[in-house]
């Protein structure tokens, strides 16, 4: 016979951490409709995007290659550019995923995309919470102070810059890291990174860009499965 045992064995039903998946990022070569490379998103639990684009060319529509449902976060926008923030809990994953920012036909408003992909999260909840900033002549910038309501939440930033003609990425300090940083030489630059954090805290990282030029930088969290 079998002995039995009683109790928890250790680590038995412990949530796997939050962890990136893929990135990927792209501009519009022709002002006005930016696709990215396809990547591999399998076993991701999250989508999260940051977009940009120019204001007085009208508002860009992300849509992907899955048909997933897409929410947006708040837009941060001075007088000409335009930063903002999507995700999508639960999506549609696998090979050949793309992603594809265009404008809605009010004309070329010269976006950019990145995206991170992660495993690991909760796919009932909704961002738990969401700042941002914009600047029009500046070389380093906060997105504003957030604080994840649970321990081992994903942080996540973006940003929107400008850097044209290229000259070098985003970077950006606070423990972060930078995903995707994709400059561009026809219209706006974007950037996205993220943190980890096995104990809640206030983050307010500061992202430096390549020039003193325009930026817009937001940020948001996501719970841990």
């Amino acid at each position: 016979m079998r002995p039995t045992f009683f109790g928890t064995v250790a680590g038995a039903g412990a949530a796997s951490p939050i962890a990136l998946v893929a990135s990927v990022a792209a501009d519009a070569p022709d002002g006005i409709t930016s696709v990215t490379a396809p990547i591999n998103t399998t076993g991701a639990t999250l989508l999260v995007a940051m977009t940009a684009y120019y204001v007085p060319g009208g508002v860009a529509t992300l849509t992907d290659s899955k048909s997933n449902t897409w929410t947006a976060l708040t837009l941060y926008a001075g007088a000409n550019g335009a930063g903002r923030m999507y995700y999508c809990k639960n999506p549609v994953v696998g090979t050949g995923h793309t992603f594809t920012l265009t404008d809605d036909g009010g004309g070329a408003d010269y976006n950019a995309v990145a995206v991170a992909a992660f495993s690991g999260t909760n796919t009932a909840e909704n961002a738990d919470g969401d700042n941002g900033a914009t600047n029009a002549s500046t070389a380093t910038l906060q997105p504003g102070s957030i604080t994840p309501s649970l321990d081992n939440s994903v942080v996540v930033t973006g940003l929107m810059f400008n850097d044209n003609p290229p000259s070098g990425n985003a970077t950006i300090n606070g423990g972060f890291t930078v995903a995707q940083s994709k400059s561009s030489a026809v219209g706006y630059s974007v950037a996205i990174a993220y943190l980890v954090q096995a104990t809640a805290a206030a983050a307010n990282p500061t992202w430096t860009g390549p020039r003193t030029d325009i930026m817009t930088a937001a940020i948001s969290s996501f719970k841990q499965a």
